[in-house]
């Protein structure tokens, strides 16, 4: 596969002409993708960029700083984020400088880097095209602690100025903040997310000796308590990294410890679990922004 080999010699830092940013480590990633054992999910369009000759580079935007400087910054954008809500790292766009200053297009795909990245870019006379991707902008404010409002000072609002194009995850994410923050509509678009339709497809796999109900996901808008609270005498399998509360009258619910990017469960064992359960359940709340698309595309 040629997009693999190429791809991971544009992976971390050095110049290109298009800079993509996103948290996760993906080189490991990238090797299991070259054998089989891993989908084209959540490099959103890079492959593609390398597939078709462009310059990009794939960088990381989370993990800690080098130093004993760096480590007193990170300490403090972490005091800031669990007092905020936000989380905003500056110091990761000075760090990777010499990398973007002269690139034509920086574009992020996380949410609170996209606002990282138009807060620093307002405050830049000259600098690349930013885009700032958002699986859920208009749902941010609504997650802050109310001490998070008074602190921020309307940084979202700002921090949107400084982007040149914002992108979003779903069309009612995209209304309500043009509705919201007064953008522009042609400085927005709906970026379409797919999934690797290669590696999720059906299977044989061994039959489970009891049917089991199956649900993924760590997004913050997923409704696990009810979930878990549902009169469901079944197996229930839940995989996420977040806190999951159950009962001790509900011994059929178990929960798996997992993230798509730290997690015990390969994504092989993953798409194992899918074509194994009886019915996979995505549990949502009601939200702005499309939470569980890609499980329920996978």
């Amino acid at each position: 596969m040629r997009a693999p080999v190429e791809a991971a010699l544009r992976l971390g830092r050095g110049p290109a002409a298009i800079q993509c940013l996103t948290k996760g480590r993906f080189d490991t990633r990238l090797a299991d993708m070259a054998e089989g054992r891993s989908p084209r999910d959540f490099f959103y369009g890079f492959l593609g960029l390398v597939e078709r000759g462009h310059d990009a580079r794939f960088q990381q935007t989370d993990g800690a700083y080098d130093g004993f400087s760096g480590r007193l910054v990170h300490g403090c954008e972490r005091l800031m984020s669990r007092l905020t809500g936000l989380s905003r790292r500056q110091h990761v766009l000075r760090e990777l400088e010499p990398d973007w200053r002269d690139a034509a297009t920086m574009i992020s795909f996380t949410d609170h880097f996209s606002l990282t990245l138009g807060d620093v870019m307002r405050s830049e006379r000259d600098h690349p095209f930013a885009v700032g991707l958002f699986h859920g902008l208009s749902d941010i404010e609504n997650r802050m602690p109310a001490f998070g409002h008074l602190l921020s000072g309307g940084y979202v609002a700002r921090a949107l100025s400084g982007l040149d194009h914002i992108g979003f995850f779903g069309p009612g994410d995209r209304s309500e903040a043009i509705r919201r923050y007064g953008l522009a509509p042609e400085r927005t678009s709906v970026f379409p997310f797919g999934i690797d339709t290669d590696f999720w497809v059906p299977g044989e796999e061994d039959v489970p000796d009891v049917p089991f109900l199956l649900s993924v996901g760590s997004d913050p808008s997923r409704d696990y308590a009810t979930l878990v609270a549902a009169p469901i005498a079944a197996p229930v399998h839940i995989v996420t990294r977040l806190p999951v509360t159950v009962p001790a009258d509900r011994p059929n619910v178990k929960v798996l410890a997992g993230h798509y990017f730290k997690s015990p469960l390969d994504d092989v064992g993953l798409r194992r679990l899918y074509r194994q359960a009886s019915v996979v359940v995505v549990a949502l709340q009601d939200v702005f922004q499309p939470t569980g698309y890609s499980v329920c595309l996978q």
